[in-house]
């Protein structure tokens, strides 16, 4: 479980627009939106609070993907910041809004807040987010190349499989101890845990 990112939208002018060409261009660049046709569109008007009420004079802009703020660092921030920049770019007098699925709390999500907040994400990305997961770690790998803290993100048992946050290198660990730390060969994808486990036999 986690957050969902939402994104509404409002005119300052209250009219009618082509939601249906805004929903085919939007999607036809954009891989965070749900666009499945007339009767699924990206963009579609009206907004449902979370008591189901819809609100008038909004858009809602579906989007599939998780929420990200400097305190939950994990959706893809700067696809969702061009949504807004689409919106805004198609509607000069939109005011985009944005939060999460789980409350009824949004943020003005204008130029001046999404440049501030891309300078956190520029800082620290999903570090913040991931390294949630390293506090029960004994110890910490460190990637090779980059010479930074790797993160855990896979569990089986008492063993946990670390990432590089930049690079595909990785490694394996089981309490304290590093049983294997490599990286995939150049064009490669990075192996499958229960690969990385074969190849330690463990």
């Amino acid at each position: 479980m986690g957050l969902d990112a939402i994104m509404y939208f409002r005119l300052g002018k209250p009219r009618e627009i082509d939601t249906k060409l805004l929903s085919y261009k939007l999607a036809s660049f954009s891989r965070i939106v749900w666009h499945e046709g007339p009767d699924s569109p990206c963009i579609y008007a009206g907004r449902e609070s979370e008591i189901h009420q819809v609100l008038e004079n909004f858009y809602t802009v579906n989007l599939t993907c998780r929420f990200w703020s400097p305190d939950y660092a994990r959706g893809p921030f700067l696809e969702i910041c061009s949504v807004a920049e689409f919106i805004e770019s198609e509607l000069p007098d939109a005011e985009v809004m944005y939060g999460d699925d789980c409350s009824e709390n949004y943020y003005g999500f204008g130029r001046a807040f999404r440049e501030e907040w891309k300078k956190l994400f520029f800082d620290s990305a999903y570090s913040t987010y991931r390294s949630a997961f390293n506090d029960r770690a004994a110890q910490v790998p460190i990637c090779s190349f980059d010479n930074q803290p790797m993160y855990s993100h896979a569990w089986s048992g008492d063993k946990s499989l670390w990432a590089c946050n930049a690079c595909k290198e990785y490694a394996l660990t089981n309490a304290d101890t590093i049983i294997l730390q490599s990286r995939p060969e150049p064009y490669k994808n990075k192996p499958t845990f229960e690969e990385i486990l074969s190849m330690a036999k463990v």
